[in-house]
């Protein structure tokens, strides 16, 4: 879960949608998503508590980080995360530990690289790691051409994993 809420306002109505009920691991952040209403604009107080999520059994705390450097940028993330019973078995419950690095260069305004090294554990083990190069390409100001490699580190240093390419058009 993520503490983040919203208000919405239409007109008189004001209508606030927040994680404020008791989340599914005491001092962890985040709640259930609950949904708050005003017609008064939040004079008489909000009313009608109406519960939106169904107790989750998941969390997740994460940190990122952001520095510019002219014309690159770096960012780092961090994740850590718990997950009771996802399978629904009374097997175990699973913790996870995603991370990543990444270095994007503005060669030209249409022009964008990047360099991302990602890793995701399961349960201390490490599931993923993968080096992520991509070019992005903006033909226009609502066409983005998006070339990119998952790159495995193993013995063999050839290795591809997946190629992706796409074009959005926003209209």
């Amino acid at each position: 879960n993520y503490d983040h809420g919203s208000l919405y306002i239409e007109g008189g109505l004001w209508r606030i949608i927040a994680p404020t009920d008791p989340g599914p691991q005491p001092y962890n952040p985040g709640g259930e998503m609950v949904m708050w209403t005003s017609g008064d604009r939040g004079a008489s107080g909000l009313t009608d508590g109406r519960q939106l999520a169904c107790k989750d059994k998941f969390t997740r705390l994460g940190v990122d980080a952001r520095a510019n450097f002219g014309r690159n940028y770096l960012l780092a993330g961090f994740v850590r995360g718990r997950d009771d019973n996802p399978y629904n078995t009374s097997v175990r419950d699973v913790d996870s530990t995603a991370w990543f690095v990444e270095l994007d260069r503005i060669f030209k305004p249409w022009v964008i690289g990047v360099v991302r090294y990602e890793r995701l554990e399961i349960d201390g083990k490490p599931d993923v790691t993968q080096l992520v190069p991509n070019l992005t390409l903006l033909a226009r100001a609502n066409i983005r051409l998006t070339l990119e490699a998952f790159i495995l580190p193993s013995e063999d240093k050839d290795k591809l994993r997946t190629f992706k390419a796409n074009v959005l058009f926003v209209f």
